[in-house]
Formats: structure tokens, C-alpha cells, sequence
């Protein structure tokens, strides 16, 4: 049996850099997570969101039965004021609707 040896790292976290380069992009960052209580999930997310420049953050435990092999699934939005809306369980395609009216509602709002 032939081996392969598999090296993990880290991706590179570029928000910053798109930010840098294009300070009026809107940017939807997404934190996944395994097995954490929802304020945990979202203090993660929030943390995350303000060191990446992160316009919005979409959250999401992936230990569980929704995500991933899933037609389903549920994140918390978690914007730029700090507000945190709970989305789901609905289908991806619903989610991704709700994400796309959110982050253009903001932009149009001149909010963040």
C-alpha cells in the first residue's frame, strides 16, 4: 500500500487585504464552528468579523445536523452594529437570497 503524507495550513486570511485595496467593498465574512453554544459561536464571529474588516458575518455550528449533506441549513447575521439575527433552518438558496437583500439593503443605506 502506497502512503501519502498530507501537510495541513492554515489559508491565508486576505480580508484585510481586500480592504486595503478596495476600502468600499462590502465584505460577508463566514465563521464556522463545531459544537459551541450559540453566544460563544457569536462572540467568535464577532471577534473574527472586527479583525478581518468584515462588513457582515454569517455563522454556523457545522457539528450538527444542518450544513454540510444538507438541503438545509442555519446561520446567525451578525452585522456591523453589533445586531445578530438568528436565519434559518431554511433552504441554502433562502439563505443566500436573505444574505444578498441584507448586504445590498445596507449599502444602499449607506450602513455597515
Amino acid at each position: 500500500m502506497e502512503r501519502v503524507l498530507v501537510e495541513m495550513r492554515q489559508a491565508p486570511k486576505i480580508a484585510r487585504d481586500v480592504k486595503r485595496v478596495s476600502p468600499g467593498s462590502f465584505l460577508i465574512g463566514f465563521k464556522a464552528e463545531v459544537g459551541i453554544d450559540r453566544k460563544e459561536l457569536a462572540e467568535r464571529a464577532i471577534k473574527r468579523m472586527r479583525e478581518g474588516g468584515w462588513d457582515m458575518a454569517l455563522a454556523h455550528d457545522v457539528g450538527g445536523s444542518l450544513g454540510f449533506g444538507s438541503l438545509l441549513d442555519s446561520y446567525l447575521v451578525i452585522y456591523g452594529s453589533g445586531e445578530i439575527r438568528e436565519a434559518g433552518p431554511m433552504s441554502k438558496r433562502e439563505l443566500s437570497r436573505l444574505v444578498l437583500t441584507e448586504a445590498v439593503r445596507l449599502v444602499r443605506s449607506g450602513r455597515t
